[in-house]
């Protein structure tokens, strides 16, 4: 009975060192603003543990006397097919024509895996996978500083005088650390034009702060992001 209930705590400690890695790296997500965040990285990374774990150890009771063997890694390969449905949900094209969530979708694949190892047992590979993963989301990112925010949207301008008033908008643009994606620039008289540009900012101030300076560029008609 003594072995069975140690048996049973090693289970749960893989578990739980599991639920542990999948919120590092589900807390990095969440910081970004992502669509997967803390909640969904703890779940599918002990949700994979588990599985794992009765990949491994929930089909002694089938293996019988007449050497009836199991394959153990069919659960493991069901999980990998399972979890690439769930990420391919989450890579989306947005209407300013750039897909997202590819990131996010690669995370959850990784943090399957994580949960994987440690129901394994190989708890070494687990916590140092985690801590790489970690790395690699914070410091391969194109922005480097933990403090900065990232965003994408894309702003509409009338015109009235077309290239004086582009190069006052791209300059001011330019100004505030707001980087030009694509512009497109559509007729809507032949007095006025309307353009269109797709942006992207890394910058430590707020959505708030952001949205003042945006509000703030001449000949502004609207702005999302």
């Amino acid at each position: 009975m003594q072995d069975y209930i140690m048996v049973q705590l090693v289970y749960l400690g893989r578990i739980a060192a599991a639920g542990l890695c999948g919120v590092a790296i589900g807390w990095e997500r969440q910081y970004r603003t992502k669509a997967a965040g803390v909640r969904t990285h703890f779940i599918i990374s002990v949700a994979a543990s588990l599985m794992m774990i009765i990949s491994k150890y929930g089909f002694y009771d089938a293996i019988g006397p007449d050497g009836t063997s199991v394959d153990v890694s069919r659960v493991a390969s069901g999980i990998l097919a399972g979890v690439g449905l769930m990420s391919g949900g989450l890579v989306i094209t947005g209407k300013q024509g750039y897909a997202s969530g590819i990131t996010t979708a690669a995370g959850i694949w990784a943090t399957v895996a994580i949960g994987m190892s440690l129901g394994a047992g190989m708890y070494m590979i687990g916590l140092f996978s985690t801590l790489f993963l970690l790395f690699g989301h914070f410091f391969m990112h194109k922005n480097i500083r933990l403090a900065r925010h990232s965003w994408r949207g894309q702003i509409d301008f009338q015109l009235t005088n077309t290239k004086e008033n582009m190069e006052e908008i791209t300059s001011r643009l330019a100004e505030n650390g707001i980087d030009i994606l694509r512009m497109k620039c559509e007729y809507r008289d032949k007095h006025s034009e309307r353009l269109r540009i797709v942006f992207a900012i890394s910058t430590r101030l707020e959505r708030e702060e952001v949205a003042d300076i945006i509000a703030g560029i001449p000949h502004l008609c609207s702005y999302e992001f």
